[in-house]
């Protein structure tokens, strides 16, 4: 019985590990290998490799950049969904328009995952300290993004490229209701036009 009840425990356990690395392995197919094999093919199509590294720099080396000009967008325009017919048509649509957002979260993440694990392992501290690597992390990614977004800086807006990345964030937490609304009504359509389905079935 001791032993069953150990195996019960860990089942979740294992479950839950098995659909962490596969929400993982398809974030980083989304996120990082499609666009490196985009960036490939914009290179051999204009013979150009410098195609590719223009392609890629803004997505991995300023991903607050991406992220305050996308949220903007999204607040600007009072939302991103389309209401189209059929209802999947929509979905993806509002997919398609948030997958720069999710990018530009995710590598920002990356960033800050790699800053943070690079700090555990260094003689200043150790991987137990989860709390103040990762607050190291963000520190150090906050820098470097100032760093390069100023060093792309228009003359004149080196003040507001500066404060970018740390403007970003909040720009994003202004956009959220205009990302979380659409869900709503997507998923309200989906269920209403269900219903309406049923029902004419079955008179």
């Amino acid at each position: 019985m001791v032993q069953l009840s150990g195996i019960a425990k860990k089942v979740p356990t294992s479950l839950f590990g098995a659909f962490s690395k596969t929400i993982s392995y398809i974030f980083i197919f989304i996120f990082i290998v499609i666009p490196i094999l985009y960036a490939i093919t914009l290179s051999v199509q204009d013979r150009n490799i410098k195609s590719g590294i223009s392609y890629l720099a803004p997505k991995f080396l300023g991903p607050t950049k991406t992220l305050q000009e996308k949220s903007q967008q999204a607040i600007d325009n009072e939302g991103i969904y389309v209401r189209t017919e059929p209802i999947f048509r929509g979905m993806w649509g509002f997919i398609k328009d948030n997958i720069g957002i999710l990018s530009a979260l995710y590598i920002s993440y990356l960033w800050i995952s790699v800053l943070a694990g690079g700090w555990a392992w260094s003689p200043f501290s150790n991987t137990s300290n989860w709390f103040i690597n990762h607050s190291i992390g963000l520190i150090v990614f906050f820098l470097i993004q100032v760093i390069l977004l100023l060093a792309i800086a228009p003359i004149g807006a080196r003040w507001d490229y500066s404060l970018m990345p740390f403007k970003a964030f909040y720009t994003f937490a202004r956009a959220t209701p205009y990302l979380i609304k659409p869900v709503a009504e997507i998923s309200g359509n989906a269920i209403t036009e269900n219903i309406t389905e049923l029902i004419n079935a079955t008179v």
